[in-house]
């Protein structure tokens, strides 16, 4: 069975290419999202749609890895 590591890489293979280090930045850095438009140099609306459609991915490429979410 594979590990939750294995399972995040593999989605954030199959996001565009700035929503894994969005997510990343958000979710594991901490970061907020003022913060994680800056360095990009993107709004904050587009930070915020990646953060919102990260998890829809999690959830329709690994349900099994994800039941009840």
């Amino acid at each position: 069975m594979r590990t939750i590591n294995t399972v995040l890489t593999a989605v954030c293979r199959a996001l565009s290419r700035q929503m894994p280090q969005i997510f990343y930045m958000s979710r594991i850095q901490e970061y907020n999202n003022q913060e994680i438009a800056e360095e990009p140099n993107i709004s904050i609306r587009t930070v915020e749609t990646h953060i919102s459609n990260a998890p829809k991915y999690f959830k329709t490429y690994f349900p099994l890895f994800l039941p009840g979410w």
